[in-house]
């Protein structure tokens, strides 16, 4: 395989600072959807079984 050269990209702080502030949102909406709080659950009690 030939070495190949990476191109950097550089975000400015105020784009990645909206980016980590739409993922905090879309992590606190999946959180509070009861399909993946009956999930959480479900594999919580799984995991209690089998530990």
């Amino acid at each position: 395989m030939e070495a190949r050269d990476h191109d950097v990209i550089v975000i400015p702080h105020e784009i990645m600072q909206q980016i980590d502030e739409e993922n905090q949102r879309s992590l606190v909406l999946k959180l509070l959807n009861p399909k993946i709080q009956k999930s959480r659950q479900i594999l919580k009690m799984f995991c209690q079984a089998c530990g």
